[in-house]
């Protein structure tokens, strides 16, 4: 199975992008707020470079 990463995951958007993609990926949620139960969680800040390249480790595509 494929694994998504979703930055933006407490979103409104990422709320509708989860729930397509659920059924056929193993999703990560990439936010700076806790996320959804039921996927991978990362809290981190989409402006720090790290922190996104370290959420991206293992990921085969991004939502964004």
């Amino acid at each position: 199975m494929q694994k998504v990463l979703i930055t933006g995951g407490a979103g409104y958007l990422a709320g509708h992008i989860r729930a397509r993609l659920q059924p056929d990926y193993l999703l990560t949620l990439f936010d700076c707020v806790p996320v959804a139960a039921g996927c991978r969680t990362i809290i981190g800040d989409i402006t720090d470079p790290d922190a996104v390249l370290a959420a991206c480790q293992g990921e085969d595509a991004a939502a964004r």
